[in-house]
């Protein structure tokens, strides 16, 4: 093998990843909670805008539902990101056909090109 990471053990390696990915993982995990209390905020709010009356009322609404969708996106990238699991293995389930059997590259690296 080459030189640097690559001509680590195998084993060092592999904790090194493990532990990387619980560290990213936990990170990731506390941000989704953070998502979904900003979430349920804003489609509590919207509920206020729900008939709006003037045309302020109008644009808050549609900020709302910009921002709301926002999250939706960010927890939809990090449900993408959390099934990842050392070895190889991903979750699968309902809602996730197609799923690869080893991490997603995109996560890899800090440039995303896998």
């Amino acid at each position: 093998m080459g030189e640097g990471v690559l001509a680590m053990p195998s084993d060092a390696f592999a904790q090194q990843y493990a532990d990387l990915a619980e560290l990213a993982g936990g990170f990731i995990h506390e941000i989704k909670n953070h998502l979904n209390t900003l979430s349920l905020n804003l489609q509590l709010l919207a509920e206020d805008f729900e008939n709006p009356e003037t045309q302020r009322e109008r644009r808050a609404l549609d900020r709302m539902t910009r921002l709301h969708g926002e999250c939706r996106r960010l927890a939809d990238l990090s449900n993408d990101f959390l099934p990842v699991r050392p070895g190889g293995s991903a979750r699968t389930g309902p809602g996730r056909p197609g799923r690869r059997d080893r991490p997603d590259d995109r996560f890899l690296r800090p440039d995303g090109k896998g």
